[in-house]
């Protein structure tokens, strides 16, 4: 499906000035604050505009959302690549967050809206798979193709590509203008509690996957004497099976998806506490590569859960409080890992405060957690 092009296409153009910024530094003369606003400011404008982006989306249609959302960020993306200074990199960054947050959110929902229940899990799963892609294609390519002449090829390119994926979505996607007058008003859906446990849910999932992408390299690194040539391409082995994990969640939960839910952000939250306390190169390999899997299966299922207990597909504006909670998670993790490795020069800080909180969420999801089959009414 051309939908499932959506976030492979956000997620690469967001992030693909990361293993950049060295060049971006030497160009124009800037200091690490700034190098590390421009990393974020898409991602932050993305978070911060969830619920107007659902607002969006549940009023014009999910098609026009998405194909409007991916050409306004690509072309934001490609002003950024020509910026002429920082403070209009800058700028164009930060207006990159606007398109993402509509589309990103219109894609999930008009998943919903048109995959038939039985098969809406598996997409979604699909759907998560496709940011991984995304991620890795930064990690695999931004350099390489920066290699050729500069640093703004890529993050130009990669506004192209989405620019026509905007355009081949508003021109091929069947149209679904979403459940318009369902869900009910924004008082109504923001008193939902499973909304917000679905979130914490995501910010497991999701903030541990950024966190421990942002850090990988270096903890292979610095704990494990790894040189970083080799470092990169074995932390990439980590989103690669997160990756196949999103893809296969969906089709394997098939009626257990609170059980799987559960014992994947146990699993996460335990694996994580004791990564940084595995001596051996195999093995804490291993460990990496069983998080990677457990914690990224969940995600098909906690965009199609509400759908799941409703009986209806639920509206963009649902999901965008659920992917909001869960995109705070995954702003906030990763600095933390950064201060307690600051505080202590050591990552068991950071990856056991991460793994803690982890258990508390899903102590909540244990304990608070609605079964579907006694809340049919419930909102996602």
């Amino acid at each position: 499906m051309l939908v499932l092009c959506t976030p492979m296409v956000i997620l690469s153009s967001a992030l693909n000035l990361s293993p950049l910024l060295p060049l971006v530094k030497a160009e124009f003369g800037l200091n690490n604050s700034w190098a590390g606003l421009l990393a974020s400011a898409t991602l932050l404008f993305h978070t911060a505009l969830q619920l107007p982006g659902g607002a969006i989306a549940d009023r014009i249609g999910y098609r026009r959302a998405i194909g409007g959302g991916l050409l306004l960020a690509g072309s934001c993306a490609m002003a950024s690549g020509l910026a002429p200074n920082p403070p209009l990199l800058l700028l164009s960054r930060f207006a990159m967050g606007i398109g993402t947050a509509v589309a990103f959110i219109s894609g999930l929902a008009y998943v919903n809206a048109v995959v038939p229940p039985g098969k809406r899990a598996m997409v979604q799963g699909l759907y998560g798979a496709a940011v991984n892609l995304g991620v890795l294609l930064v990690l695999l390519f931004s350099e390489r193709v920066a290699a050729w002449g500069s640093w703004r090829w890529p993050v130009v390119l990669d506004g192209l590509l989405m620019v026509l994926i905007g355009w081949m979505s508003l021109v091929w996607l069947r149209r679904q203008t979403g459940a318009r007058g369902n869900g009910g008003s924004w008082s109504k859906i923001l008193r939902q509690p499973t909304l917000y446990l679905m979130g914490i849910a995501l910010a497991i999932t999701y903030g541990v996957f950024t966190a421990l992408s942002a850090w990988l390299a270096t903890f292979l690194w610095q704990v494990h004497g790894i040189g970083l040539e080799l470092a990169g391409p074995l932390a990439a082995l980590f989103p690669a099976a997160s990756m196949l994990s999103r893809a296969a969640g969906g089709t394997l939960a098939g009626g257990r998806e609170r059980k799987l839910l559960l014992v994947c952000c146990l699993i996460t939250g335990l694996g994580t506490m004791a990564l940084p306390l595995i001596p051996s190169v195999p093995l804490a390999l291993l460990c990496l590569l069983v998080v990677g899997w457990f914690l990224a299966m969940p995600f098909g299922i906690i965009f199609s859960y509400g759908s799941l207990v409703s009986g209806r597909p639920v509206t963009a504006r649902e999901m965008s409080v659920t992917n909001f909670v869960g995109n705070v998670g995954a702003l906030l993790l990763p600095p933390m890992i950064g201060y307690g490795l600051d505080l202590t020069g050591s990552f068991t800080l950071g990856f056991g405060a991460m793994g803690v909180m982890c258990l508390a969420g899903t102590a909540a999801l244990l304990l608070y957690l609605p079964r579907p089959r006694r809340q049919p009414d419930l909102l996602l």
